[in-house]
């Protein structure tokens, strides 16, 4: 979870639970640079707090300074779009992918300022970039979480979603009614067909009298 992100993000606020997380990823594999771009400013301003919550950012660190650039290219957030993208399908296909660590890989900061005044260690910080850090938060939030199964592709219209209970299969009430139109025609065939006929005989009856 957030405690176990980029250790360079260390005391940011506004931490995401752990459903609040796995549900913002799931949003988040399902959107694209062109409609980050086409969000209002309200919104757009919101989807990027959003981002720097789920990897709890501080500001003026390397993923800040790249947040930062992203908010006027979003363009630049195609490659954690992507990686987001193939992680929730994976989890979802229940299948296997592997990522390599890719990107801007950081530095480690040691600060020894403060030995010497009770203290017998340097602090050591590490700093990592956007790519590996999204890597990171992912891999840790489905980790750490028993949630994960929650993540499911809709089986009637293959789309993504987070499942609010273990026994739901379906990510609207419209497609559970689709698939269970499906299947009742499925197993009364022509029995449709026939309270059509009738349906249509009534409508017949009612415009001549």
């Amino acid at each position: 979870m957030a405690e176990k992100h980029d250790e360079a993000n260390a005391g940011a606020t506004n931490e995401l639970s752990e459903e609040e997380a796995l549900r913002w990823l799931v949003g988040f594999s399902q959107t694209n640079t062109d409609a980050i771009q086409a969000m209002r400013p309200g919104k757009r301003l919101d989807f990027f707090e959003d981002l720097r919550r789920y990897l709890n950012v501080e500001q003026g660190t390397l993923v800040d300074q790249e947040i930062l650039r992203a908010e006027k290219k979003p363009g630049l957030l195609r490659p954690i779009l992507d990686l987001a993208h193939e992680a929730v399908n994976a989890v979802a296909d229940l299948k296997r992918v592997r990522f390599p660590r890719k990107g801007p890989q950081g530095a480690v900061i040691i600060d020894a300022r403060k030995l010497g005044k009770g203290n017998r260690r340097p602090e050591i910080r590490y700093e990592t970039g956007l790519y590996a850090s999204m890597l990171t938060s992912i891999a840790s939030d489905l980790d750490d979480s028993d949630r994960a199964p929650l993540i499911r592709r809709c089986p009637q219209c293959k789309e993504i979603f987070y499942a609010n209970r273990e026994n739901q299969t379906y990510c609207t009430h419209k497609c559970a009614n689709r698939r269970a139109l499906a299947r009742y025609e499925q197993e009364n065939p022509g029995k449709r067909a026939e309270q059509e006929r009738k349906r249509y005989e009534r409508r017949k009856v009612a415009v001549t009298e």
